[in-house]
């Protein structure tokens, strides 16, 4: 990696951005003006060398965004893998483009942005499902099972076949009772069966 792309990412990271949903959030004043060491002119950040989708996602703050670089061609998955992975270099390379004001097109399935939010859309933590299951106390199969029939909603990150759920949207299912009521509906039909 050059030097001067270190330096921008060290430069953003040191300047410790809080994420704004906007693409403003990758700019820095300056660059890190320290030495680096050789570590860093390696890997700034110490990713790493193959990160998943979700430590990806992590990196940038947003699965839209990481679906946006994605179609951009800005990182391309690892071949020959069931889940998609992303080396390190790629991911640096992409970061120092947001860095030097390039934007990835939007996704053709995007909707489009309402005026006044962010551009990119907050940072949502993505779980795995057997996480999910235990955070709402069923097994996955019962979680399947409520994402299949849209008591719970569930997202496919960016070129890849397996769910993830948002911790936001499983609060919200448990505030508004969902699973209750469902269990109840099924606790009846067995003592209909009985």
């Amino acid at each position: 990696m050059e030097t001067d792309q270190c330096r921008a990412i060290l430069g953003w990271k040191q300047s410790n951005p809080q994420w704004t949903g906007n693409y403003d959030y990758f700019q820095s004043a300056q660059p890190f003006e320290g030495e680096l060491s050789p570590i860093q002119e390696i890997s700034p950040l110490l990713l790493p060398p193959i990160l998943t989708v979700e430590e990806t996602c992590d990196v940038f703050g947003s699965p839209v965004l990481l679906s946006r670089l994605c179609e951009s061609d800005w990182l391309v998955p690892l071949p020959g893998h069931e889940d998609p992975y992303f080396t390190a270099e790629a991911v640096y390379m992409a970061m120092a483009r947001h860095i030097k004001g390039e934007k990835p097109r939007r996704s053709s399935n995007e909707p489009a942005s309402i005026a006044g939010e962010p551009e990119i859309g907050p940072k949502e933590k993505y779980i795995t499902p057997q996480h999910a299951a235990d955070f709402l106390s069923i097994s996955v199969s019962t979680l399947r099972a409520f994402a299949d029939n849209g008591t719970v909603p569930s997202y496919h990150l960016p070129n890849s076949t397996h769910r993830r759920y948002k911790i936001s949207d499983l609060e919200t299912v448990m505030q508004q009772g969902r699973i209750e009521s469902f269990a109840n509906q099924v606790a009846d039909l067995k003592d209909l069966l009985r």
